[in-house]
């Protein structure tokens, strides 16, 4: 009996050895990454946290895209006394990409004009707000604020890697849903398409947005749209 006992004891701490080890590594990589650069976020904090995990492990695959962009993350705009903040922005010459993170499982069904989407699990139905929609609005808040047309800008619908996008209904030229994964294929298609920023402005306003983003993580002050 204490044999097996002494057994057990010594599996569960090189078990919890093993785990610590790992989470040390993952750290010390988080620490090092661009979303940290930009974010500042502890990673205790965002590890708590699904959305930022989400974004984050999206971020690992934007820092590696092989033409010239920069990226900002949790990005506030203000809109008629509001605040829409973007999950993510990816400013490039070939336009501005605005990412939207969308943590459902399972089936996904939608259509750009119905105001909900449908997940289905296990058996279960849920519904949620139409992620173009949603997007769309935070498009318009950063075009009006950055004063550049609609054009400039492209929507994209990043889902978790375990959702199935089983009936999508997309219509709109500037919006691409896929899931998180898929995205270096989306981006791998964008790098041969003209430019529609001069890399001037690009810079111009990656400094507006990194200077609220900035400020807003001092004052933390940001109403999420």
């Amino acid at each position: 009996m204490e044999t097996v006992l002494l057994y057990t004891v010594c599996i569960c701490v090189i078990v919890a050895l093993a785990f610590c080890a790992r989470v040390a590594v993952y750290r010390q990589r988080y620490y090092k990454s661009g979303y940290y650069e930009k974010t500042s976020l502890p990673f205790a904090k965002m590890m708590l946290k699904k959305e930022h995990r989400s974004i984050y492990r999206l971020s690992c695959l934007l820092e590696a895209l092989t033409f010239e962009h920069e990226i900002l993350y949790h990005c506030p705009v203000p809109k008629a006394g509001r605040v829409a903040v973007m999950d993510c922005l990816v400013l490039s010459c070939k336009g501005i990409y605005v990412i939207i993170n969308e943590n459902y499982c399972g089936d996904i069904s939608g259509d750009e004009k119905h105001s909900e989407w449908r997940v289905e699990r296990r058996g279960r139905t849920r519904y949620f707000e139409n992620p173009v929609k949603k997007n769309h609005y935070r498009i318009d808040a950063l075009c009006t604020y950055l004063d550049i047309p609609d054009r400039c800008c492209k929507s994209i619908i990043a889902f978790h890697t375990g959702a199935v996008l089983k009936s999508i209904r997309i219509k709109s030229s500037r919006t691409f849903v896929t899931r998180a994964k898929d995205l270096d294929i989306y981006f791998e298609s964008e790098k041969n398409k003209p430019d529609v920023l001069p890399a001037s402005d690009l810079y111009s306003y990656y400094g507006r947005l990194r200077r609220m983003a900035a400020a807003d993580a001092r004052n933390e002050c940001s109403e999420p749209l």
